[in-house]
Parts: structure tokens; C-alpha cells; sequence
């Protein structure tokens, strides 16, 4: 759960990215905008294995990861979806278990008071130099505390403005005329 696109839940999900195999494919199903391509390549993920599915509407988009995951060519697949009944979910969390690929949808944090099928279900939010993550749903006992992930590599706070070590902040709240 994602309280707005460019949070840093892509620095999350690089680890996965990264290792896409030769014939494997990770999808991106409705990101709101278009993700940065040159920083993904710099962080080593690989382009040519990377698609991007825009979709007309929520509808469209939870056909279109169904699809990628009965395909069971992919390696992940991220779905931003905003809107979802549990039948949707529940659907979407059985075409994942059978095809035994990794999906990861991106909701945002307003819908987090809603029940969910995920057996994983996180809040992330920027943190001072990084991601905070919350774990608000887990197989096992619950987890109370946060867990933050660094994005600016030690050493470097001293060079950096503190407007960029949040990069979240650098988007802009509204439109400028």
C-alpha cells in the first residue's frame, strides 16, 4: 500500500527486477505514470525483459495480469491497481498461487482498512533517506515495529541536500502554470 506513485517502492522491488532470466519476462500493469527507464537500467534491471501493459481500466488490468500469470512466462508481476473488489482479489491471489508466480499489487493506502486475501500485505511511505515499511499483514505472528530501507548509500548524507534524500518530496504536490 502505497500512499502516492514514486514512494520508493521501486528501490523495493529491485532485487526482484534485477534477476529477471534469459525467456522470463516482468510485467508492469498500470502504473500511473511511466516508469523511469534509465534509472531502472542503471540499477541493473533489464530493459528488453521488462513489459509495460497499459490498461483502459481496473477491469482491463486485472484481465491483463490474469493473462500474464496463466502465461507463466513471467518472472513478476506488479499491477497498480486502485480499485478492487475481494472476489477480484481473491481471483488475482489464485491465478498467482497456481501459476507460482510472484504478483505484486501496488494499492493505495487509503485502502488499507480493507479485508484483503494477500498473505503479505505492506505500508510503505518515505522515510528521512529511504522507505518505511509497515507490516500490516503476514502468515505468523503479527510484526509491531517498522523497517526502513536505505536509498542513499552510507557516506553520502554529507553531500546531499536534504530535499534529496527524500526523494519523495521531489515530485510535485501540484501543478505549476
Amino acid at each position: 500500500l502505497i500512499p502516492h506513485f514514486g514512494v520508493g517502492e521501486f528501490g523495493l522491488l529491485l532485487p526482484q527486477l534485477r534477476n529477471i532470466p534469459t525467456g522470463r519476462w516482468g510485467v508492469c500493469i498500470a502504473p500511473p505514470s511511466l516508469p523511469y527507464a534509465p534509472a531502472l537500467a542503471s540499477a541493473g534491471v533489464p530493459l528488453g525483459r521488462l513489459l509495460l501493459v497499459q490498461a483502459e481500466s481496473p477491469a482491463h488490468a486485472r484481465w491483463a495480469c490474469r493473462q500474464a500469470l496463466a502465461s507463466r512466462s513471467c518472472e513478476i508481476v506488479l499491477l497498480w491497481l486502485a480499485e478492487a473488489d475481494m472476489a477480484a482479489l481473491r481471483r488475482l491471489q489464485l491465478a498467482a498461487e497456481d501459476s507460482a508466480t510472484p504478483l505484486i499489487l501496488l494499492r493505495p493506502a487509503s485502502v488499507a482498512s480493507q479485508a484483503s486475501p494477500a498473505v503479505l500485505r505492506l505500508g510503505l511511505s518515505a522515510d528521512r533517506g529511504g522507505l518505511q515499511i509497515r507490516v500490516l499483514k503476514r502468515r505468523g505472528p503479527t510484526h509491531e515495529g517498522v523497517v526502513r530501507l536505505r536509498s542513499v548509500p552510507g557516506g553520502q548524507e554529507a553531500v546531499l541536500t536534504p530535499r534529496l534524500q527524500v526523494p519523495s518530496r521531489l515530485i510535485a504536490t501540484r501543478e505549476i502554470a
